[in-house]
């Protein structure tokens, strides 16, 4: 059987989260918001910069007919925002996910205050925001201050997101306050329970009048109004402020509550290389399964370690090495980009190919035989593992290379119109493609050439806090170093491996961000971090680690061998490997290259060290 974390996912909070802590927060939400929806006033209603496709005359740069002039200039501000890591804090959440990009800046190892979750109210307040709540703001009808109009709109968005998001913030310390009772409602998934045991009339009666104290402050006209002269002007109706609080913001706080709750015990977040159906998808459910377990897709290797290192899930899952076309270089970068990413598990999965098409298209082009197809789809390295049964079957096919197997599936799916020139086009995909995309059909099964064609994958988290991280017996422990620029600095580091037993899988150079034309180092090894040879080893490594007379010996010996060192983790080994009878420099099952779920992009020029100590 497959070996799970499932059973270890009980959250344990960083810092304890007390509601006396988060009312600051609150109420400078408050204020923000009051503030974006005065700023929104002075503008009328202009409703053509809401509708899909309304200004694509006067904006050529919206190209999509289904983007409004909002969306298109909200989803590009998200862009900019993403690279200054704003999506990265837990307590942000993006409009438009799907668009954002790697950050610029490294990600910050945020403490875990609120159980890793992916729930987004976004789209249900954007739809709020345009048909509800802007009548009560607005003057209507058309000034023509598009600009200015989204621009206020994406404050006030943004200001109104953060703080129906807190809501997670504060079921999580009113959970804290009372976790017997909260559990008992949520193991019978009460959320009507839950949401009486969190509303507290006082406390809403206390923001309401808050609000319209600062509504008729904030809002009032300083010249031209008061008793000099004459009746007071406001900027903005308080009871229409008072409103949108207690009509829309609060109700849509405590669904959030609500939602955070359900899912506060047994229940877990995983983040994959998506879309859906793809083979990081499979290798999460096959590691997981689907018991209590939400799964995130995400558009890139970054966005996964992005979603744990950010708390948005408990955990990742990416490939790291194909057994027919090797490591995957795209996703293994990033081991070098963060200090905080822990490998607390693996998995295999075997990797069957199929060759799918849409099921009209089978059915119109079936007299006309297989080479009826002219364009297949997939991802390079899928197409590399098909390649000898491609040229067999569909010769004359062109093979066009996408950002992974299952959008392949997805691109396909979509190909209505017949290729110019004739013709359909098909993808090479999983069968799991086929049931996601339901007008799709399994063309011909098992293509890939090599039958036990398998991927390995490692399952990434924050920390090893709650996981199994005793040494089993049987175990891996991944790392990566450096070593000083002189000779033999990389033999006496293995050296050190051989001397205390330890035997080496793999050990591969990746380029040096900080230095060029320099190399830091990732290896593999059999045992534990904790294993009495794997600890003696340490302490020869990095002298931090080990006791004060052997740092002086050290310091006495003048050597460093090491420029730093760092644990990646240590895990239960899934896979037994046969013992070579003798001494072998090859390392078969830890080959480099890149695997089926990957980022289409050039991969790192790497060079590799196989070696066994």
């Amino acid at each position: 059987g497959v070996e799970t974390t499932a059973a270890v996912d009980a959250f344990v909070p960083d810092v304890p989260l007390l509601l006396s802590d988060l009312r600051e927060q609150l109420i400078r939400q408050e204020e923000t918001i009051i503030f974006a929806l005065i700023e929104r006033a002075q503008f009328k209603r202009n409703p053509i910069i809401y509708t899909p496709g309304g200004l694509r005359e006067s904006v050529p740069s919206i190209t999509s007919p289904t983007d409004s002039f909002l969306d298109f200039f909200f989803r590009e501000t998200e862009k900019v925002h993403s690279l200054m890591r704003r999506y990265t804090s837990p307590d942000e959440h993006a409009f438009y996910p799907y668009a954002l990009l790697k950050p610029a800046l490294a990600l910050l190892n945020y403490k875990r205050r609120i159980k890793p979750n992916t729930i987004n109210y976004n789209s249900k307040l954007l739809s709020m925001y345009v048909n509800s709540i802007l009548p009560l703001v607005c003057t209507e009808g058309d000034d023509g201050q598009y600009g200015s109009s989204a621009n206020c709109d994406i404050s006030a968005l943004q200001a109104m997101s953060k703080r129906v998001h807190y809501g997670k913030f504060v079921a999580e310390s009113k959970f804290q306050e009372d976790p017997q009772e909260y559990t008992r409602l949520i193991k019978a998934q009460d959320a009507r329970g839950l949401l009486d045991l969190l509303t507290n009339k006082k406390v809403e009666e206390q923001v309401l009048r808050r609000v319209r104290a600062k509504s008729l402050t904030y809002g009032r006209e300083i010249e031209g109004g008061g008793p000099e002269g004459g009746k007071e002007l406001y900027k903005v109706n308080a009871d229409n402020i008072v409103a949108i609080y207690r009509d829309f913001l609060i109700p849509l706080t405590k669904e959030i509550e609500v939602e955070y709750l359900l899912q506060r015990v047994g229940h877990m977040c995983v983040a994959y290389l998506g879309p859906a159906g793809s083979y990081s998808h499979q290798a999460a459910i096959q590691h997981f399964g689907t018991t209590n377990v939400a799964y995130l897709p995400s558009s890139s290797f970054g966005q996964v370690f992005q979603a744990v290192l950010s708390n948005q899930t408990s955990y990742g899952i990416i490939p790291i090495e194909n057994s027919t076309t090797g490591r995957v270089h795209q996703s293994m970068g990033h081991f070098f980009e963060t200090e905080t990413a822990t490998v607390c598990g693996e998995t295999y999965l075997k990797v069957e190919h199929s060759l799918l098409c849409r099921t009209e298209d089978l059915k119109q082009g079936q007299e006309a035989g297989r080479h009826n197809i002219k364009i297949i789809y997939s991802h390079p390295q899928a197409l590399q593992q098909c390649d000898k049964w491609l040229k067999i079957n569909y010769p004359d096919a062109e093979t066009v290379s996408v950002s992974s197997t299952s959008h392949a599936a997805a691109l396909v799916s979509k190909q209505e119109k017949p290729l110019k020139g004739g013709g359909i086009c098909a993808a090479i995909a999983s069968s799991l493609c086929a049931e996601q995309f339901t007008n799709l059909t399994v063309l011909n099964p098992r293509v890939q050439d090599d039958a036990e064609n398998t991927t390995r994958f490692v399952v990434l988290s924050k920390s090893v806090a709650g996981l199994q991280s005793a040494a089993s017996g049987r175990d891996r422990t991944m790392l990566v170093f450096g070593v000083p620029h002189q000779a033999g600095a990389l033999a006496h580091v293995l050296t050190v491996f051989s001397e205390n037993g330890i035997n080496m899988c793999a050990i591969e150079s990746y380029p040096d961000a900080s230095h060029t034309w320099g190399y830091t180092f990732f290896a593999e090894l059999e045992g534990h971090v904790d294993d009495p040879g794997f600890r003696a080893a340490l302490c020869k490594l990095v002298p931090s680690a080990a006791t004060p007379e052997a740092q002086q010996e050290q310091q006495q010996q003048q050597q460093k061998l090491t420029t730093f060192l760092r644990i990646l983790g240590s895990f239960p080994s899934t896979i037994v490997l046969p013992k070579s009878p003798a001494a072998t420099t090859t390392t078969a099952t830890t080959a480099t290259a890149t695997a089926t779920d990957s980022d289409n992009s050039d991969s790192a020029n790497v060079g590799t060290v196989a070696t066994t100590t």
